[in-house]
């Protein structure tokens, strides 16, 4: 009966002894220490045996052993567990039979220290000068061997470069580790050990001062262990080789290197005992589970009880996470969860070894017909969020809640959020020690992103190891206590490629995280990038792509989030020129400039993952938006910029949320939220302004040869992934005004060309010879007036502010009201200053009303950078009483030092009577070279790039006497999607210079 003492026919040992016994299901041997023993009890309850035992001497890990023979000459292994209790469910299944229990310690073995000698540097074979790099060589054999070994160790000084021929090529394949003792005084610019086929060359930086920026080094151990000490490198040469070269080579020549080429630069480097260490190194879990099922009291219900049968044969420390394929997980050794009816489920258990090795296993369950829905959820993804510097004081005045509280409703809609967490959560005061920049947030915080429904988080960033091994340890627990699942990042390279493997609605989806912002580029020693013996992020190179993505075979979806590209440089990016990186700056360093467009070897390594088995690419931070891309069918966002971030560059400030549809099987398309940073924190913009930004996308995009297509009336767009789609279009027709703009030439004013669908053809007919067309963009976005999620101008006066009863478009404008007799002007200007691109031609657009004053001027002022270094001011406007007027300047020669641009609305000192001017509709304009029109007089504009604004000049000698023409339009949409509402014959518009 349940709870009493169990009866006669089951009996209890508790003895431990040195033995073998073997698995039904998972065979293995192993030996038992001899240990206390403990306590075993049994117990009979609801129908099985339940067993209690103690734990005197800490064992980490238990076998149970059932046997119907009282001498245990043929006994089963039941479970293994961590515990110190366990249910027996058949304990009573066989009435009149006794069984018989042992509960005995599960302890691994020890690593093996299995080794093939290479060289041992007792009587090493000659050293070659290595081309002319060999100048002032210091080559010993020194007495000692490693670690106070017997035997000679080889020293190396001055400036040597030396080559090693080997009479016996040694053959590399992936899995190949080599291993070398070394020590160092390590001012010596490089400090290095390298190999060979012949034909390519691979270098590891072990030491060193200097850290050129070239991809033919490796240097995941410079800076790293301590000087003049030994220390054991262990190198993965061939999954290094097969990621940089493709191939599996036969190495035949070892490079030795002590770079003394200064002066000043006269470290040594000793070397001592290489090896191949291959099968010195620990094994990856066995992992292995079962199942039963369970009646539930809800008849739509059942139970599922899963047993954990995972070993490690080398390792004591396991741990567990399994995923149950709906979106939800365990951390326990043995869980029960509690499955609908009608379902097919495909579960997935990790394992993590003591040593951070990692495998998984997936198993389908099914408990009858299959009436559960399969896949058709919806993924977020977001870019970077810290909950450190300037975001822990607005944690501090508003609270948690506030800090998504402006995408709450929407994040809310998703079945799965994912984001970029970019500082640790930790209490650790030890930071990085040549890193200018540490972020640190408090592990409390961790509940802002449990509580708005965060289920992962990439730890492979810049700022992981801002606080060191400890920082990291401690961020990863504070993160599973909270449980959010996270990877990235880990204690070793292994450990941080680990995937998430995420089951949801019955699909599986594999996530790995990296970043290639390792920090070698700064000469940020110890870099931060793990390696085979030492903490960071899983480095995003060939290498890790190889080593990780065959998990295409076992997932449904294979991610890749990735922390990657060019964060900002003093001097922008000219298409695919090097530009050479600068430290990490602080906030509003007035020479930051952003890289818009992501440079090709970025974007070559995207396509590698894609071209390998990737489904999606999804990168971050370069603290910008850059465009989205569709490449042999799959999707890369080349940047989701900042989402959670305290940083105040104008350019930052656009962001994104990445809409991912899953169908039954695969993505099903994708689509971007727009979102905007106000105060530091993410909004979700409305109106125009949202219009707007999707726009900036979409031209982005294009350049990517991607179409992101905002449908008419909406606030979201849509990756179209074929392209070949039906088009619908529009011709609309607007009478203009050619207007003087020099003695030869004539000029309408820019032209907006509607919200919705996408310019893709401006037209004169019978245009006159030398007519010509341009097309461009508006780099503002924002300054419409309208209350659509942005503040974007600085109204600190009783005299300004907006109207929301005389407006030009929209609901309101922005104006300046000032009582007579007060002598002085007010200006409201941007609050934050805008990039330029000086290689292109802008014009300004705005509209002004005027009511009784004695000037009202647009201020266009232009900067060489963010802060001071005023260089120009146009200064144009009205006088007086005027309605609605555009107001435009065409500045078709920015000086290369314009760099930034301000505009302000000001009214000078009013009078005898008040005055009131008000400001409305500005645009920027980024302009395309003009082009000629052709035989028909047509200039084509690419599709769909986000052009809204057109202009047209003539020649004065051929243009109509009185100015007018009209000018014809088309625009296009996908045919899938409803027509713009807007087709009507604009007005002519009064122009003012």
């Amino acid at each position: 009966m349940p709870g009493q003492k169990c009866s006669a026919h089951v009996i209890v040992f508790a003895t431990l002894l040195l033995l073998i016994f073997s698995l039904s299901l998972l065979q293995f041997s192993d030996t038992l220490a001899q240990v206390a023993s403990p306590h075993l009890s049994a117990i009979e309850e609801n129908g099985g045996i339940r067993l209690e035992w103690t734990n005197p001497d800490q064992v980490g890990r238990w076998a149970i052993l059932r046997s119907y023979d009282e001498f245990g000459l043929i006994e089963d292994t039941i479970a293994f567990t961590m515990g110190t209790t366990w249910f027996d469910a058949d304990g009573l299944s066989y009435p009149g039979t006794k069984a018989f229990y042992r509960v005995v310690p599960w302890e691994p073995d020890d690593v093996p220290n299995i080794t093939i000698g290479i060289e041992d540097f007792e009587s090493p074979a000659p050293l070659l000068p290595f081309e002319d790099r060999d100048n002032n060589p210091v080559v010993d054999l020194v007495d000692g061997g490693a670690f106070g070994e017997p035997g000679t160790h080889m020293l190396l000084g001055g400036d040597t470069w030396k080559v090693q021929m080997l009479d016996d090529p040694i053959q590399l394949d992936d899995e190949t580790i080599w291993a070398v003792d070394a020590m160092s005084d390590p001012t010596s610019r490089l400090q290095m050990i390298g190999l060979s086929d012949g034909t390519d060359d691979m270098w590891y930086v072990l030491w060193g001062q200097y850290a050129p920026n070239t991809d033919s080094l490796i240097w995941t151990y410079q800076g790293w262990y301590p000087e003049e000490d030994w220390v054991t490198y262990n190198l993965p040469v061939g999954e290094d080789w097969h990621g940089r070269f493709g191939n599996n080579p036969l190495i035949d020549r070892i490079y030795y290197v002590n770079d003394s080429s200064n002066q000043d630069d006269q470290g040594q480097l000793r070397f001592d005992n290489l090896r191949d260490a291959t099968q010195a190194h620990p094994n990856p879990p066995q992992v292995a589970f079962d199942w039963q099922w369970i009646a539930h009291p809800d008849p739509d219900s059942v139970i599922v009880q899963f047993q954990n049968w995972s070993l490690d044969d080398d390792s004591e420390n396991i741990r567990f996470l399994w995923s149950f394929g709906d979106g939800t997980s365990s951390v326990e050794e043995h869980p029960q969860h509690v499955y609908p009816i009608g379902g097919e489920w495909p579960v997935t258990l990790t394992v993590r070894d003591g040593w951070d090795y990692w495998d998984f296993l997936t198993h389908t369950i099914s408990n009858g017909p299959i009436t559960q829905p399969q896949g058709n959820f919806s993924i977020a993804c977001m870019g970077d969020v810290i909950l450190a510097r300037g975001i822990q004081d607005r944690i501090d005045q508003l609270g948690q809640d506030a800090i998504f509280a402006g995408v709450r409703d929407v994040l809310a809609e998703f079945d799965l959020r994912m984001t970029n967490l970019e500082c640790p959560l930790t209490t650790v005061n030890t930071g990085h020690p040549t890193k200018g920049i540490l972020f640190r947030a408090r592990p409390l915080d961790a509940a802002i992103l449990r509580n708005e429904g965060f289920e992962w988080v990439s730890l492979a960033n810049n700022h992981t190891l801002d606080y060191m091994e400890g920082g990291l340890q401690q961020t990863m627990d504070v993160l599973d206590a909270y449980r959010i699942a996270w990877n990235g990042s880990g204690m070793n390279d292994i450990s941080s490629r680990q995937p998430i493997l995420m089951n949801y609605n019955r699909l599986q989806i594999g996530i790995v995280s990296m970043s290639n912002r390792d920090g070698h580029y700064n000469n940020y020693q110890p870099f931060l990038d793990a390696g085979r013996d030492r903490p960071g992020f899983a480095l995003w190179n060939r290498t890790g792509i190889e080593t990780t993505v065959g998990l295409q075979d076992s997932v449904d979806l294979l991610m890749y989030q990735v922390h990657c590209g060019s964060e900002y440089s003093f001097f922008p990016r000219d298409g695919d020129e090097i530009i050479p990186g600068a430290d990490e700056v602080e906030i509003d360093d007035p020479y930051v400039i952003f890289s818009l467009v992501p440079d090709s070897g970025e974007v070559a390594l995207r396509h590698y993952a894609i071209e390998q088995g990737a489904d999606l690419v999804i990168c971050h931070h370069p603290h910008v938006i850059q465009g989205v891309e569709v490449y042999q069918g799959k999707f890369i966002a080349h940047s989701l910029g900042n989402f959670v971030f305290d940083l105040s560059y104008n350019e930052t400030m656009p962001s994104m949320i990445l809409q991912i549809d899953i169908g039954d099987t695969d993505v099903d398309g994708v689509s971007v939220i727009p979102a905007w940073i106000e105060n530091d924190l993410p909004v979700i913009p409305t109106g125009e302004f949202a219009r707007s930004i999707l726009d900036y996308l979409s031209y982005y995009s294009e350049l990517l040869n991607t179409h992101l297509i905002r449908p008419p009336g909406e606030e979201i767009a849509h990756v179209q992934f074929d392209t070949t789609y039906a088009r619908d279009e529009t011709t609309g027709a607007r009478q203009v005004q050619l207007n003087t703009h020099t003695p030869q030439i004539k000029r309408t004013a820019p032209q907006f060309m509607n919200w919705d669908g996408y310019l893709t053809e401006v037209q004169v007919l019978d245009a006159p010879t030398g007519t010509r067309i341009r097309y461009g963009r508006d780099i503002l976005l924002w300054a419409n007036m309208e209350e659509e999620g942005a503040t974007p101008f600085v109204t600190n006066s009783p005299y300004e502010g907006y109207s929301t009863d005389i407006f030009y478009g929209g609901t309101r404008s922005l104006r300046i009201q000032i009582p007579a007799g007060i002598g002085s002007n007010y200006i409201s200007d941007f609050v934050r200053r805008v990039k330029l691109q000086t290689e292109n031609s802008h014009s300004f657009l705005g509209y002004m009303r005027t009511q009784d004053v004695n000037g009202a001027t647009f201020q266009i002022r232009f900067y060489s950078n963010r802060n001071d270094g005023h260089v120009q001011q146009y200064e144009i406007g009205l006088n007086g009483t005027n309605d609605w007027s555009a107001v435009y300047q065409d500045l078709d020669n920015v000086e290369w030092n314009w760099n930034y641009l301000n505009v302000r609305c000001n009214q000078e000192p009013p009078g005898n009577s008040e005055g009131t001017a008000w400001y409305d509709q500005l645009a920027f304009i980024e302009w395309q070279d003009w082009q000629d029109v052709d035989m028909q007089g047509v200039v084509n504009i690419p599709y769909p790039s986000g052009y809204r604004y057109a202009q047209i000049q003539m020649p004065t000698a051929v243009a109509p006497p009185d100015g007018q023409i009209v000018m014809y339009y088309k625009r296009a949409w996908p045919a899938q999607y409803a027509p713009p509402q807007d087709l009507s014959v604009g007005e002519i518009e009064q122009t003012v210079r």
